[in-house]
């Protein structure tokens, strides 16, 4: 590993062993994902 990946690398393993502070909560999953499709498909519907 570079010395200049060495930031990335450390942001990706504390991002993956803190995955359950930035992941949705089950209640909010649903919701989240309908709104993001909403929001996606908004010009073609």
């Amino acid at each position: 590993v570079l010395r200049s990946h060495l930031t990335w690398m450390d942001f990706l393993i504390n991002a993956a062993a803190s995955h359950e502070n930035w992941l949705p909560a089950r209640d909010e999953e649903s919701m989240l994902k309908e709104a993001a499709i909403m929001h996606w498909y908004r010009d073609t519907l």
